[in-house]
């Protein structure tokens, strides 16, 4: 929680989709260019989220699934009314926060957001800042280096929002106990899974049933339009392949931006802290300054300690684990009063206990860097990648026009501008609509695809407009076959149906022997099961299991063993759960016992914000249009 830079690199990475949750998916227009009021998904009071915010949104998701699962990777199987409910829910809880921050006139200062950036992993290059890399990363978002500049104030901004309610639980001795007992406990289980595959032969479908379900779910049927289509794309990247810039040139530019290489002091610290938020009780705080007090005079005899002490006594989990490393900071990145403390002290000087809201801290200044400029050997690459894309966007600026005009003017074929700008003539194969993201990527616009998949495009199929599709990327493509839209007939899903209603029944039939043998074992019979071997789970080391399935095998009266539990798999499995004993272990590992009450920590607050966004939506007035959300054909 205290380490300010790390944990705003944990954001940053939500923006640059390197990790998943639920904030991630939603869009950046909201940020740098406002809404649409037309083809709303959701009004959120006086906001909006339009339909092309969460195509956007979700296309990413698709395309973070795919680069996880490969050729595994089924958009069908993924997009589905659920999963858009989710999204849609987590881009509302998204809109909620931010206007809250607003409203709360929480802002980052220039200065705080150029700190943060300079301190992002994502951002560096051999331990340092690469300007490249920022505007790379910029442009695989589809934005400029100010709009990504936004993005991550934004996110900042949404942090001191949240930041007051992370931390604010302090659990009871008694509560802790209580829990800890809970979630150690553990069960010896065995379970037998009914399986719908097993029952398959058994599961009777009729032609009847099968024109009946055809009849019922026609829609479900439609084959999409598809199209093959062809493309150039003029892009910034290309131009400046071939720019060339000169030694004056670089020299020129680096006397010229001074100011821009110079490097603020920096220093380097270790800290120990013993936590106690703010709303502690006096005497927990009282308890927490002793300790701190007891660890400082430890390291004052024997500073050598310092690594080994913040390892094992910092309860800080950002920094501990590294012997209380905090990394390099400059002056405004760490909260006031530990701020003033490490820029007051000397290099190697151990600072008294130091308060603050997270608790009471001891630190160690372990570096000073005083400020300075860069050198321009060091700031060459990014001042020579500077001068190319100023020149970059000038050739650009002037071929983006003369691109867009031939295109238009010589719509039955794109060779014209491939020739003149050197650009070579791409093909995808056939495609819906829905699955460019995965089946065309260059072409996963909203304006570019309705472009092509208009009347003028498929039945004269001519060029389309030249599309902007990222920024200084231009993108005109053509249909060289199409498909329309159609529903199958009922003699090519014939096999389908059958077989999604066969599973269905097998399913039934799964889950009507599972049921039916736990009555039996309920009651004290011996069925034939074929139990698979034991093992122990708990809830806090529930293996390979489900939440369902550990609140299904806890809910077992431990009193009355062998008990026995049932729940449901995947693709409509059915498993029996035996649990024959039942221990609660004691916590006597102290590192152990800290951990679990750190968890109950984070629990607490997780609900706390739950809370909080709750309560959010209980007065704001919220709207979600079911129709645009679940159809699938953008």
């Amino acid at each position: 929680m205290f380490d300010y830079v790390r944990s705003h690199q944990k954001l940053i990475q939500i923006v640059l989709g390197i990790i998943t949750v639920p904030f991630a998916f939603w869009g950046i227009d909201s940020y740098v260019r406002g809404t649409s009021t037309s083809n709303t998904v959701a009004k959120v009071g006086s906001q909006v989220i339009s339909q092309g915010e969460f195509e956007q949104a979700l296309n990413a998701q698709m395309s973070r699934l795919q680069g996880m699962l490969g050729k595994n990777f089924d958009r069908e199987k993924f997009d589905t009314p659920e999963s858009r409910q989710t999204l849609i829910n987590s881009l509302v809880e998204r809109r909620l926060v931010v206007g809250e921050a607003a409203r709360g006139n929480l802002t980052v200062s220039t200065g705080a957001l150029q700190d943060a950036i300079l301190g992002i992993d994502a951002f560096q290059d051999n331990g340092k800042f690469s300007s490249l890399r920022y505007e790379a990363i910029a442009r695989q978002q589809g934005v400029s280096k100010a709009g990504l500049d936004e993005l991550i104030r934004s996110d900042l901004t949404v942090r001191q929002l949240t930041d007051t309610i992370d931390g604010t639980e302090i659990p009871s001795k008694t509560v802790i106990a209580r829990w800890q007992a809970l979630n150690e406990q553990e069960r010896e289980v065995s379970q037998a899974v009914f399986s719908p595959v097993q029952f398959l032969a058994q599961a009777q479908v009729t032609p009847e049933q099968v024109k009946k379900y055809y009849d019922e779910n026609g829609k479900t049927f439609e084959a999409p339009q598809e199209v093959s289509a062809e493309y150039v794309v003029l892009s910034l990247d290309k131009l400046s392949a071939d720019i060339q810039v000169s030694e004056d040139e670089v020299s020129a530019y680096y006397q010229a931006n001074q100011k821009q290489y110079a490097v603020p002091e920096q220093r380097e610290a270790s800290h120990i802290l013993i936590a106690a938020g703010k709303a502690a009780p006096a005497a927990d705080r009282a308890k927490a300054r002793a300790r701190a007090e007891e660890l400082l005079a430890e390291v004052r005899k024997n500073p050598a300690s310092f690594a080994e002490l913040a390892k094992k006594n910092s309860q800080d989990p950002g920094s501990a684990a590294k012997g209380g490393d905090l990394g390099v900071f400059s002056r405004g990145m760490m909260v006031k009063a530990f701020d003033d403390t490490v820029f007051s002290m000397k290099e190697g000087e151990i600072s008294p206990v130091v308060e603050t809201d997270f608790g009471y801290h001891v630190i160690k200044l372990n570096k000073i860097r005083a400020a300075g400029v860069k050198p321009l050997a060091e700031a060459r690459a990014d001042i020579e990648h500077a001068l190319r894309t100023q020149k970059a966007q000038k050739k650009f600026d002037d071929a983006a026009e003369a691109f867009s005009n031939l295109v238009y003017e010589q719509a039955d074929s794109l060779k014209p501008a491939a020739d003149k700008f050197g650009l070579p003539i791409q093909r995808t194969a056939m495609f819906a609509k829905r699955d460019a993201v995965t089946a065309a990527p260059a072409l996963n616009n909203e304006k570019l695809l309705n472009a092509l998949f208009s009347d003028d495009a498929i039945k004269a199929k001519h060029n389309t407009e030249a599309v902007e599709t990222a920024p200084h990327t231009l993108v005109s493509a053509r249909v060289v076959q199409s498909t329309p839209a159609r529903v199958r007939t009922m003699v090519e899903m014939a096999a389908a149906i059958e077989q999604i209603l066969s599973t269905k029944e097998a399913g039934k039939l799964a889950l009507k022997k599972a049921e039916a043998t736990l009555a039996e074992l309920q009651k004290g019979g011996n069925p034939d099961v074929k139990w698979s071997p034991s093992k122990v789970v708990s809830r806090a080391n529930p293996l390979d299991l489900k939440p369902d399935s550990i609140s299904a095998i806890f809910r077992v009266d431990a009193a009355k063993l062998p008990g026995y539990a049932m729940a449901e798999l995947p693709e409509s499995a059915q498993v029996l759960y035996r649990v024959s004993a039942v221990r609660s272990p004691l916590l006597a590992d102290t590192d152990k016992r800290k951990q679990r009450e750190l968890q109950l920590g984070q629990t607490m607050t997780r609900e706390n914000f739950d809370t909080y966004v709750a309560a959010l939506k209980a007065k704001t007035k919220i709207d979600v249009n079911q129709q645009i959300l679940l159809r699938k054909e953008p």
